[in-house]
């Protein structure tokens, strides 16, 4: 396996321990000392990672070992209050614990993260829609003003053909 080779070269690598140990959690039948020692070593290693305590709370929920994931993704949503999928899945771990009420506020929170995102992403286009139409607009003006002038709306003198009289000079 990959990660394993990975692994061999560098012991510490934190991407491989932590998806070695959610895939072998994941294996029928899981791997259990194996994965479990994989994610608390990355963890002793790396212990404010919210990506990691989500992937801790994954190895014990696929491990039939709900209350514990609670208390790791807990961890992850403490470090990284934004992590969207770390709420849903503690959400679903209160929900099996009978926590009905407490699921709820957590995809509350979850959904107004989600509100949140959506306005500013919706921000972000109106504004950069703005700013497009703006330097198109500047753009256009900026050809207007430097393009040459049309040659038949120029008002010329008429060339009438005949010679004006010269002066004298006496």
């Amino acid at each position: 396996m990959l990660w394993e080779k990975i692994l061999e070269k560098d012991p510490l690598c934190l991407p491989a321990m932590n998806n070695l140990s959610v895939t072998l959690s994941r294996d029928q039948p899981p791997d259990v000392n194996r994965s479990l020692d994989l994610i608390e070593r990355a963890y002793r290693t790396y212990p404010q990672n919210a990506e990691l305590c989500d992937s801790y709370g994954e190895v014990y929920m696929n491990l039939g070992r709900s209350m514990e994931a609670v208390s790791k993704y807990e961890e992850a949503v403490r470090i990284d209050p934004s992590r969207v999928g770390s709420r849903i899945k503690l959400a679903t771990c209160y929900r099996e614990a009978g926590l009905e009420d407490i699921a709820i506020q957590q995809e509350m929170v979850v959904t107004n993260i989600q509100n949140g995102i959506k306005a500013a992403l919706e921000k972000a286009a109106t504004e950069k829609a703005a700013t497009e139409k703006a330097a198109t607009e500047k753009k256009s003006t900026e050809k207007k003003s430097t393009a040459p002038k049309d040659k038949e709306a120029e008002v010329k003198p008429a060339n009438t053909g005949t010679a004006m009289p010269k002066k004298s000079s006496k």
